[in-house]
């Protein structure tokens, strides 16, 4: 069965990390990264979630809640996640954005490319209605 997994940046963490869970009832937590200094969030992302492609998963929340805002930089990095995530069949979200990170994402025209859900709740609803 496939699990719905949530990544979710630390806040304040140097260097950047994330912690990943599978959302069922509530949050599992099953991994936290990146391990090295040499190793950068974005590559330990991109990888966490080729991993959970292979396993079969195909619904990605990304919680953006720990974040102030985002800048045109990751913006890129997430359509790039986004896209790794479509190619193989699977939903890529963005949950919990602050309404600075919203109005950067509508300026982009990005709102219409990315589903954005205020909690992870939300997207698990999306997703239960998008697999019936």
């Amino acid at each position: 069965m496939s699990q719905t997994v949530l990544i979710r940046p630390l806040p304040h963490s140097t260097p950047a990390r994330a912690s990943v869970f599978y959302l069922t009832d509530n949050e599992k937590k099953i991994d936290e990264g990146p391990t090295s200094q040499d190793s950068e969030l974005k590559v330990y992302i991109r990888k966490t979630i080729k991993r959970e492609l292979d396993l079969g998963n195909r619904h990605f929340l990304l919680d953006l809640s720990p974040v102030e805002w985002i800048d045109s930089t990751y913006v890129g990095i997430i359509l790039s996640w986004h896209q790794q995530v479509e190619r193989e069949d699977g939903e890529f979200v963005l949950v919990s954005l602050s309404d600075r990170s919203k109005e950067i994402m509508r300026v982009a025209k990005l709102d219409h490319v990315l589903n954005v859900f205020d909690t992870p709740a939300q997207a698990q609803k999306y997703f239960a209605k998008k697999s019936s």
